[in-house]
């Protein structure tokens, strides 16, 4: 398997773990994540994160995919 492979099936677990929690602190993980970018400004992605009414939706969005992606081996 290769490490970019690795990576991925890792972002899908750590999605899944993040659904766990609610969304206050969906919203908190997410605004981690931003600061690692130190270009980003946290504004502009303030009130209505993009096109998403919810964060939660834009996360399962990329869950779905990180599931779908056809270089996936196996379906794993």
């Amino acid at each position: 398997m290769t490490r970019s492979m690795e990576s991925k099936m890792g972002a899908i677990q750590e999605l899944q773990t993040l659904f766990s929690f609610d969304d206050i602190t969906l919203t908190k993980a997410t605004l981690a994540l931003i600061a690692f970018d130190p270009t980003a400004k946290i504004e502009d992605y303030r009130p209505g994160w993009g096109f998403y009414p919810r964060l939660r939706a834009f996360w399962t969005d990329v869950l779905h995919a990180l599931e779908t992606d056809p270089r996936r081996i196996n379906g794993k």
